[in-house]
């Protein structure tokens, strides 16, 4: 299975709302805006590391007043499915 065809699944499965794209092959893009550090942030990393796709930055855009803020991240597909 493709990377991206990967992640339109896991995000489809786990209704997660976040603008994504691909950069390349082999890196995502996920733009949370106004997420809550724990219920956006938090959920968006556990269940993409579940798949074993893992955060190699991440930019802050916007720092809110509460337990919010907007990010941009970049994850890696490190799985052993991919290495083939």
């Amino acid at each position: 299975m493709q990377f991206k065809e990967k992640i339109e699944n896991i995000f489809r499965e786990n209704k997660l709302p976040y603008d994504w794209w691909m950069e390349g092959n082999d890196v995502l893009h996920v733009t949370v805006e106004d997420g809550d550090w724990k219920h956006d942030h938090i959920r968006l990393k556990y269940i993409l590391a579940n798949f074993y796709i893992l955060p190699i930055d991440r930019l802050i855009t916007k720092e809110n007043d509460d337990d919010t803020f907007s990010a941009e991240y970049f994850f890696k597909d490190f799985s052993v499915e991919n290495k083939k």
